[in-house]
C-alpha cells in the first residue's frame, strides 16, 4: 500500500508540474472495515495551476481516494504552499 501511495503522488505531481511532495503516512489497523484505511499528508509547493491539476489528479485517479483537508498558503518567490490530507483505501 504504501509503494502504491508513493508511487502514484509522484506520478501525479511529475504530471502537475510542482515540486516533489513530502509525504507523512498513517496507516489505520484498528478498523475491521473490508478495505484498509491509509492517511495521507502531503505537502508542496507550485503555481496554483500546477496545485490545482496535482489535487485534482488525486481526486480522480484510478485509486479509492478521499481527499480530508486542502489548504492553500502563500510560499516563497511568489509560489503557493499546499497541505493536503486524503484517505487511500486499499483491499487486505
Amino acid at each position: 500500500g504504501f509503494s502504491t501511495a508513493a508511487h502514484l503522488v509522484r506520478k501525479v505531481a511529475d504530471a502537475a508540474g510542482v515540486q516533489p511532495p513530502s509525504v507523512t503516512y498513517r496507516l489505520d489497523a484498528a478498523h475491521n472495515d473490508p478495505l484498509e484505511r491509509l492517511g495521507l499528508e502531503i505537502n508542496t509547493g507550485g503555481s496554483y495551476p500546477g496545485l490545482l491539476k496535482f489535487a485534482h489528479a488525486l481526486e480522480t485517479a484510478n485509486d479509492f481516494i478521499l481527499i480530508r483537508e486542502f489548504n492553500l498558503a502563500a510560499g516563497e518567490n511568489g509560489m503557493l504552499s499546499l497541505r493536503l490530507v486524503a484517505d487511500l483505501y486499499l483491499t487486505p
